[in-house]
């Protein structure tokens, strides 16, 4: 019996695990973007396949874009939008990944 509990946890924790790392959001260019020039968003969570997920991308002066994506049956898409000429930062925060801030040059 206490076999088979174990094995059942650690299955439970691979799980877990794997889901937790399939979870992404690249960024380019990176490690620096550019003002008035585009950026480009990939993001993956296989858990959201087939859904509408929003990117909030956040200025340092506090103003925001939005970037909507509809992710494939894998869990994975993508989308741009125009990095503002006067930021000379931004934030990118999308659903269970953590936040990335960029200097924008």
């Amino acid at each position: 019996m206490c076999n088979i509990l174990r094995a059942t946890i650690v299955a439970i924790a691979l799980s877990l695990s794997a889901t937790l790392l399939a979870q992404d959001m690249a960024i380019d260019p990176s490690p620096v973007l550019t003002g008035g020039s585009q950026v480009t968003v990939t993001y993956s969570n296989p858990s959201l396949k087939s859904q509408r997920v929003v990117i909030v991308v956040t200025g340092d002066d506090a103003t925001t874009k939005e970037i909507e994506i509809t992710l494939n049956e894998q869990g994975k898409g993508s989308g741009s939008t125009t990095v503002p000429a006067t930021w000379r930062s931004a934030e990118f925060a999308a659903p269970s990944v953590p936040n990335q801030t960029l200097p924008v040059k």
